[in-house]
Parts: structure tokens; C-alpha cells; sequence
């Protein structure tokens, strides 16, 4: 850890005999000096997750919330078919009905 610490004061003189100034952010000298470990940030604890992941794991919540959706439009879809069937049927039935009321009127006409 001092080790660590020594090499950051000589990255901090570097820059200032070089540039004037030190313009390294602690993150960037922190990467500097302790190198860039993949969704770990140097001295400065984990950071944020891969996009990759996020990516993946929004991906998978869209299909299983496709897959859900399909399965409820399906069930909604047949309820609906047998409320139209059974319309179908009841008009069907009505129109039968009615047609026996007239032939007896229609056949008295003629």
C-alpha cells in the first residue's frame, strides 16, 4: 500500500514537472498507477456493471414479459371465440325461431 501510495506522489510530480500542473483526475490516476481491472475501478471500489450484461438481462426480462403477454393475449383470444360462437349460435337459433313463426303466416296468405 505505501508502494502505492509512492508511485501516486511520483505520478503527481511527473505531471507537475512536465505539464506545469497535475490534470489527472483521481480516477484517471488511480487507473494510472493501480491499472484498469474489467468492472473494478482502482482505489475506488467496483463500478458499474458491463453494458453487455445490462443488455442481456433487459433482453431476457423483454421475452419473458413477450412470453407472458402471449400467453394472456392466447387465453383472451379463445375466450373471445367462444363468446362470438355462442353469439353466433343464439342468432342462428333467433333466426330459426322466427322463420317457423312466419311459414304458418305465410303459408295462410297464400
Amino acid at each position: 500500500m505505501e508502494e502505492t501510495y509512492k508511485t501516486l506522489l511520483e505520478l503527481h510530480d511527473t505531471q507537475m514537472r512536465e505539464k506545469g500542473e497535475d490534470k489527472l483526475t483521481p480516477e484517471e490516476a488511480y487507473t494510472t498507477v493501480l491499472r484498469h481491472h474489467s468492472g473494478y475501478i482502482p482505489g475506488m471500489g467496483p463500478g458499474p456493471k458491463p453494458l453487455e450484461r445490462k443488455h442481456t438481462n433487459v433482453q431476457k426480462l423483454r421475452e419473458e414479459i413477450r412470453a407472458e403477454f402471449d400467453v394472456e393475449m392466447n387465453i383472451r383470444i379463445k375466450g373471445l371465440e367462444v363468446e362470438v360462437t355462442t353469439c353466433i349460435q343464439e342468432i342462428e337459433s333467433k333466426t330459426l325461431a322466427l322463420q317457423k313463426q312466419r311459414e304458418p303466416k305465410d303459408q295462410a296468405d297464400h
